[in-house]
């Protein structure tokens, strides 16, 4: 328990750290309310270097080894086992995002990079949402759980289809972060709360 409420914990403080502090820092003409987070990293971004291997990387470490952590722990068989597999596409992205930064702006093409980097954010948004879905679904949970599960796949998908649309790009690192904040927020405070219980019980061999 300890081990995995550690591990949460890191990927919270490196997550803040990574989109609130670094751009203070490393970036005063950085605008986080109209820019991606992914703009920090951009190739020819002033200290892109830094965000990318001492933001990025290890956020997406640190997330990667909660998620494990909490699987060693907790156990999920069937429909929460996919969900909860689906969830990785997240931390993949953090790393994947230092590994082929976007370019400046990041456009909606460009290089191979941002090609790259375009299709991974495809993927982690659409991955995301469906793991989420899918633990909806999961055996034992009340209504309201579902519900609130369900409501968290609209709003992720919302906010991502919202900072996408042209006239709404003044706020689009608004959205983004707002995203994030909602999807990674509750899964570190249901994760944290789960830890503390005793895992269900295996069904009996046959």
């Amino acid at each position: 328990m300890r081990s995995t409420r550690l591990w949460i914990a890191l990927t919270a403080a490196s997550w803040l750290f990574t989109v609130f502090l670094l751009p203070g820092w490393l970036r005063p003409d950085y605008h986080p309310l109209s820019q991606y987070i992914s703009e920090l990293g951009a190739t020819g971004a002033p200290h892109a270097g830094w965000v990318n291997w001492a933001g990025y990387l290890p956020s997406g470490l640190f997330f990667a080894i909660a998620l494990a952590s909490f699987w060693r722990h907790w156990r999920p068989r069937g429909v929460q086992a996919a969900g909860l597999a689906l969830l990785f596409c997240e931390p993949l992205a953090w790393i994947g995002s230092a590994i082929f930064p976007c370019d400046l702006g990041c456009p909606a093409q460009g290089s191979l990079a941002q090609n790259l980097h375009n299709v991974l954010a495809l993927f982690t948004y659409t991955g995301t949402a469906l793991g989420v879905a899918l633990l909806a679904c999961a055996p034992g949970l009340r209504l309201w759980q579902r519900a609130g599960w369900l409501l968290l796949v609209v709003l992720w998908l919302g906010l991502f289809v919202a900072m996408l649309a042209p006239e709404l790009a003044s706020l689009r690192g608004l959205m983004q972060r707002l995203g994030e904040a909602l999807m990674y927020g509750t899964q570190a405070v249901v994760g944290w709360v789960l830890v503390a219980r005793r895992p269900p019980a295996l069904p009996p061999a046959h």
